[in-house]
């Protein structure tokens, strides 16, 4: 079965590949469009981007999914994130975005809960001992309702 999964993955993989990003913008092209996908293989997408991260390092990433901010009140740091739900919307799976360039917040960004559209070079970080997922130099590309 896990095999089966992972060849499922991996042709998933290989049929939402297009061309990467040339100029510095990203103009809509993406290595993975999760918004080319079913909400069932993009979930599956992000699920495995999360919990496999490093074959996704490098790749620009386009996803559609709510919008969502927390910010950690000991330190003041706001962090910005892409909800993507499962077929059913029972389930969702997070991935973190930082916006290239300046930006505000609220100003700079839509009310928590907007469909958005985003993209940008899929990463991790290490904070307090956790590895993250994060979408760096981002853009958001369009705000659907």
């Amino acid at each position: 079965m896990k095999y089966v999964s992972t060849a499922f993955i991996l042709i998933a993989l290989l049929l939402s590949v297009s061309c990467s990003r040339s100029d510095g913008t990203y103009a809509g092209k993406a290595d993975i469009d999760l918004t080319a996908m079913s909400s069932t293989m993009a979930y599956s997408m992000v699920v495995d981007m999360d919990s496999n991260p490093i074959p996704y390092i490098g790749k620009t990433v386009k996803m559609t999914g709510r919008f969502a901010t927390t910010a950690v009140q000991e330190t003041g740091k706001r962090y910005f994130g892409c909800i993507i739900m499962d077929a059913t919307a029972c389930c969702g799976q997070t991935i973190e975005f930082e916006l290239g360039g300046k930006h505000s917040f609220p100003e700079d960004y839509p009310d928590p809960g907007t469909d958005v559209t985003v993209i940008g070079v899929f990463n991790t970080y290490e904070e307090h001992g956790y590895t993250y997922c994060t979408l760096r130099n981002a853009e958001l590309v369009a705000k659907t309702v």
